[in-house]
C-alpha cells in the first residue's frame, strides 16, 4: 500500500510532463500533440531549406564556369532550388519559425572542381542526396500541404539531378 502511494504521484507527474493528461477532452489535451506536430514540421522544413541552399550554392558557383547546354542545365537547377527556397521560407514563416539564411560564400562547395564533369557531378550529387532525404522526410510532415511541398521539392530535385548526371556522362 505504501509503495502505491509513493508511485502514484510520480506517475501523475510523468503523465503530465508527457502531455497525457487532459481536462475532459478540451483544448488542453489536443494542444500538445498539435504543438509537437508543428515543431516537427518546422524542423523538417528547415532541414529541407538547408539542403536547397546547398544546391543553390553549388549551382551558382558551377554556373560561373559552365557554358552552353551545361550552363542551361545548371541554371535550371538553380532556378528550381530558388523557387523551392522561396516556398519553404514562406512555409516556415507561416509556422512561426525563422528560416536560416544561407551563408554568403559557398565557393568551397566547388573548390578544386574546374572540369565540367566535376561541376555537373557535384550539383547532381547534392540534388540527389537532397531528393532522397526529402522523400524520406515527407511522410513525417503532419500538414498535408507542407507534406506535398516537401514531396514536390524531392521530385524536382531528383529530376534535375538526373539531367545533370546524364549531361556529365554524355560527353
Amino acid at each position: 500500500m505504501v509503495a502505491r502511494r509513493a508511485v502514484a504521484p510520480a506517475l501523475a507527474t510523468l503523465a503530465a510532463l508527457a502531455g497525457l493528461t487532459g481536462c475532459g477532452g478540451g483544448a488542453g489535451g489536443s494542444a500538445s500533440p498539435a504543438a509537437a506536430a508543428k515543431t516537427r514540421d518546422l524542423h523538417i522544413l528547415t532541414r529541407v531549406l538547408q539542403r536547397e541552399n546547398r544546391i543553390i550554392a553549388a549551382a551558382a558557383a558551377a554556373g560561373a564556369v559552365l557554358q552552353g547546354g551545361d550552363a542551361r542545365l545548371g541554371s535550371a537547377a538553380l532556378a528550381a532550388a530558388e523557387t523551392h527556397t522561396a516556398n519553404l521560407t514562406r512555409a516556415i514563416h507561416t509556422l512561426g519559425g525563422t528560416p536560416h539564411q544561407p551563408r554568403p560564400d559557398y565557393s568551397g562547395q566547388v573548390a578544386g572542381r574546374r572540369g565540367r564533369v566535376q561541376l555537373l557531378a557535384v550539383v547532381a550529387v547534392l540534388g540527389a542526396r537532397a531528393a532522397r532525404a526529402d522523400r524520406r522526410a515527407a511522410p513525417r510532415v503532419s500538414d498535408e500541404d507542407l507534406r506535398g511541398l516537401t514531396q514536390a521539392v524531392a521530385v524536382s530535385d531528383r529530376a534535375h539531378a538526373a539531367r545533370l548526371r546524364r549531361a556529365a556522362v554524355a560527353r
